[in-house]
């Protein structure tokens, strides 16, 4: 649960550049020149499937460790 918990806080997006995911910062995704934000790293969904935790539990947890 806490793996899957990390990897929603923290996902990665998919870098081209490099052929990779990585984290990206604020002013990187906000950047006018890009035409659309890079694609999660990691699909939210299939981490769902994979935890076997309902979604209302997820959401809970991600709320609540949010900050």
């Amino acid at each position: 649960m806490f793996h899957a918990l990390g990897k929603f806080l923290y996902n990665k997006r998919w870098d081209n550049s490099i052929k990779e995911g990585r984290q990206m910062t604020y002013k990187e995704l906000t950047n006018p020149r890009l035409k659309s934000k890079p694609k999660f790293y990691e699909n939210h969904k299939k981490l769902l499937d994979q935890s076997h935790l309902e979604p209302k539990t997820m959401s809970m947890y991600l709320h609540e460790n949010m900050l």
